[in-house]
């Protein structure tokens, strides 16, 4: 029978204003690594990055966007091959390090409704 993919969140690196993002060390049921997952501002996970995972326009399209309106959201992770104790004594620094980009969360954001007129946004 097949089941759902199943992940369960093994450390979690809370959001936080200063950092400008959050991580967690996830494991998949049944695979022997974890995975360090991270969202956040793109200008932070950036400097997490490997350079090689960064597409030569990532500034660009990240102004790009921006400029046209959108909340934007950098996405990176990486495998990590560790044991459980090894994960839960691992720092942030050292789970937050050389990352790959996997993307930008792009979001649109609509102003909040006028309570005059309940179509308006």
């Amino acid at each position: 029978e097949h089941l759902p993919l199943e992940i369960g969140i093994s450390r979690q690196f809370t959001f936080s204003s200063g950092l400008a993002r959050m991580s967690v060390i996830a494991k998949k049921l049944h695979s022997p690594d974890f995975l360090v997952l991270c969202k956040g501002a793109p200008e932070r996970v950036e400097e997490l990055c490997l350079a090689a995972s960064l597409p030569l326009d990532y500034s660009s399209r990240l102004a790009e966007l921006a400029m046209a309106g959108y909340r934007v959201v950098a996405l990176a992770g990486k495998v990590l091959k560790a044991n459980f104790l090894k994960v839960q004594r691992m720092t942030r620094e050292e789970a937050e390090q050389d990352l790959t980009f996997l993307g930008f969360l792009v979001m649109q954001v609509h102003p909040p409704m006028s309570s005059h007129d309940p179509h308006v946004y």
